[in-house]
């Protein structure tokens, strides 16, 4: 029996998604089928089997191959355009690989690492509390899609504006790196403000009002749960 295009994605719609390329998952059922294995022995030829010629993929299945092998190459160029050329030392050429956002060390969507943290009056502290500051900051960070969040709003006083900024000089890069999200609590509930990347080519930035809750995490204000972080 031959599969179709929708083979896996009709009988494990989670493992499709998880598991890209169906030709190969295809090719590890037939290969199970013989009805044992033996290690080390059969090792090379189930590799074979499964990683051989993609022309020998089902018919049904051969588009999603082409797919999935053009993703793999694309990430491999990007791969390989993002690395550091030892050969030519500490000399900048092409990229500058020494911002982690233009030479991101993961495959994905871009994140930010925000940094969860509460006024208390006009000072700024991290959410998780801890006697040693750089502890308090590790327990109290997330990372969310620099789509939704990549800087927070600036605050409007002065002397929280200067709180901010002592805070951010204290961070490794001072701050760079990071969202520092400071969190107002009136009436039992956590909100704070931040601008978000345009998914877009050339969109415009969001400004998206968040709540945090120490059961259900953080999310967005009055906004579709699709975009929940």
């Amino acid at each position: 029996m031959q599969p179709d295009a929708d083979w896996l994605i009709a009988a494990l719609r989670g493992t499709a998604h998880v598991y890209p390329h169906h030709a190969q998952l295809w090719f590890t059922a037939r290969a199970l089928q013989t009805g044992q294995l033996r290690m080390p022995d059969d090792a090379r030829g189930l590799i074979e089997s499964v990683f051989g010629d993609e022309d020998d993929a089902p018919a049904g299945l051969r588009g999603n191959a082409n797919r999935a092998e053009g993703k793999v190459y694309g990430d491999r160029s990007l791969a390989q355009l993002n690395s550091v050329k030892p050969d030519v030392g500490y000399e900048r050429r092409g990229n500058d690989w020494m911002a982690d956002s233009s030479a991101p060390s993961r495959l994905g969507e871009d994140t930010q690492e925000v940094l969860l943290a509460r006024w208390v009056g006009d000072r700024i502290e991290p959410w998780i509390a801890h006697e040693v500051e750089r502890f308090a900051w590790a327990y109290s960070s997330v990372r969310v899609p620099r789509r939704l969040i990549h800087q927070s709003v600036p605050p409007m006083h002065e002397a929280r504006q200067a709180a901010l900024e002592q805070i951010l000089a204290r961070l490794p890069g001072g701050g760079r790196f990071t969202t520092v999200l400071p969190f107002e609590t009136a009436h039992g509930r956590s909100t704070a403000q931040a601008w978000g990347q345009s998914a877009a080519a050339g969109g415009q930035p969001k400004c998206r009002t968040w709540r945090y809750d120490p059961l259900d995490g953080l999310r967005l204000e009055n906004e579709a749960k699709g975009e929940e972080a």
